[in-house]
């Protein structure tokens, strides 16, 4: 199997978009949001539970559990922000799935922006995204999973960012994880961060 082919069977992965500067995100204030978004069917797919995290340290605090892919409050790597991760997803390429996933949480995270209960105090960045496989026979962390899948990032990024202007890192953050952060110097706002994830490529 080709390094193009094997990236495009990838269906476990993560995205992740981060609080403002100064933005407090508290995950308990969360909980009844998230029950909430179970009952309107506010986000694409079947959404099932909340689990609450919140006594744990680095990592997931709130969790909202859903068929497709989980939706979590995440402090992981001590940044704290919005984490999707997908489980299960139609066959198709990396990239489609990747822009499925970027405008998931993106509009998670344009929900939490209008929510009442938050009273307008948090924001996210929309010019700041890691990108985290999380599939060890796939994508074990290292150059294997580098040159593998960082092509599909960059056709992502190019998407997001069509000027070009970002940054790509790599962080292999132990033996088991690798992450790509894409960086732009531009503020952007969730609202145009879903509007690029959803449109089509330009021929």
């Amino acid at each position: 199997m080709k390094m193009g082919q094997a990236a495009d069977e990838l269906h476990r992965f993560g995205v992740k978009i981060f609080v403002g500067p100064d933005v407090e995100l508290d995950g308990r204030a969360c909980i009844p949001i998230f029950h909430r978004w179970i009952q309107t069917k506010a986000l694409d797919g079947l959404l099932i539970d909340v689990a609450d995290y919140t006594h744990l340290v680095n990592g997931p605090k709130v969790v909202l559990v859903g068929h497709e892919g989980n939706l979590s409050v995440d402090d992981g790597g001590g940044r704290l922000g919005l984490m999707y991760t997908l489980k299960r997803a139609p066959a198709g390429l990396l990239a489609d799935r990747l822009l499925g996933v970027v405008r998931t949480v993106a509009t998670a995270g344009q929900l939490l922006e209008s929510a009442a209960e938050l009273g307008g105090r948090v924001t996210f960045l929309g010019n700041e995204l890691a990108f985290m496989p999380n599939d060890r026979l796939l994508a074990p962390s290292g150059q294997v999973s580098d040159e593998m899948t960082r092509p599909t990032i960059r056709t992502v990024a190019n998407r997001l960012f069509p000027d070009h202007s970002y940054g790509l890192s790599v962080d292999a953050v132990s033996r088991n994880s690798i992450t790509f952060t894409v960086t732009h110097p531009d503020p952007l706002s969730t609202a145009t961060l879903i509007e690029r994830a959803s449109s089509q490529p330009s021929s």
